[in-house]
């Protein structure tokens, strides 16, 4: 669907577009409106102000493009300030040079931000098919790796996937980001950080997932739950600390966490394995 409309919005060309334009915006403010739902609810998204409704205000920027109505009235020349329809009986041909130029600054704007949305999606995808996929490699000895470990186990994961053909399927950044240094005063003492500017979702995961790599700070998929959680460089655990259901084992002996009740479970595995 998010490729149908990067290709669909744009100022009519031919055919029928000009008809059907109010048809087809109305469906791409409610595709990219259930989307923005979705950025909402996502980290880091849920404690940002995700700005919404931006093909709405593109499209009322160029409102003189259209009438807010089927079948306008000839003698009203009162205008709202913002249109809810945008009907149109032109196409490129029909316009002035002014009037041409505007409609492309617009189509500019459009596929702008249309294009946003499907990296945004492609960076969702990639988390699902490559990140997920790299992870479980990553914690395939249930330990805290090595520099060297895992450097290899990379090595490996890229030359396996240089058979990939699909963009997502690959492990790699998208968008642009950037780098500076900045002082900070932490703790009153004055300490050189590092600055990441992120012009996409793919692009501070891959940097987040590397820093994280090399500090031990690493997304995992818990054993009981299956939900992720982030080992923090301390003990290693295959379990997340979510709280438990005290109804799963008996209650003098129940773990107020996921972790305590997947080492309960495993200890005596454990024990026979070492016997």
């Amino acid at each position: 669907m998010s490729k149908e409309y990067e290709r669909k919005l744009h100022y009519p060309e031919r055919g029928n577009e000009n008809l059907v334009f109010d048809k087809m915006i109305q469906g791409a403010f409610m595709f990219y409106d259930r989307l923005d739902t979705i950025i909402e609810a996502l980290p880091p998204y849920d404690k940002m102000q995700v700005r919404r409704n931006r093909l709405y205000n593109i499209v009322n920027e160029y409102r003189y493009f259209f009438e807010n109505e089927e079948d306008p009235d000839p003698n009203d020349h009162s205008y709202p300030d913002e249109y809810d329809h945008f009907y149109c009986d032109k196409y490129y041909d029909d316009l002035d040079a002014d009037m041409y130029d505007s409609a492309l600054q617009m189509n500019r704007q459009l596929k702008a931000l249309s294009e946003e949305y499907r990296v945004f999606i492609k960076d969702c995808i990639r988390v699902k098919t490559v990140y997920a996929a790299f992870l479980q490699k990553i914690h395939y000895r249930n330990e805290y790796l090595h520099a060297e470990e895992t450097a290899e186990i990379f090595k490996l994961y890229l030359e396996d996937q240089g058979r990939n053909l699909r963009p997502f399927d690959m492990l790699q950044p998208s968008g642009t980001m950037s780098q500076t240094f900045i002082p900070l005063e932490i703790d009153g003492h004055t300490t050189m950080c590092e600055k990441y500017r992120f012009g996409t979702l793919g692009g501070f995961l891959y940097i987040d997932l590397f820093k994280g790599l090399e500090n031990h700070y690493l997304p995992r998929k818990c054993g009981l739950c299956g939900r992720y959680f982030l080992l923090e460089a301390t003990a290693y655990s295959a379990f997340c600390t979510r709280p438990t259901k005290e109804k799963e084992l008996p209650r003098s002996r129940t773990p107020k966490d996921l972790r305590g009740q997947g080492e309960q479970r495993s200890y005596p595995a454990d024990v026979h394995e070492g016997v």
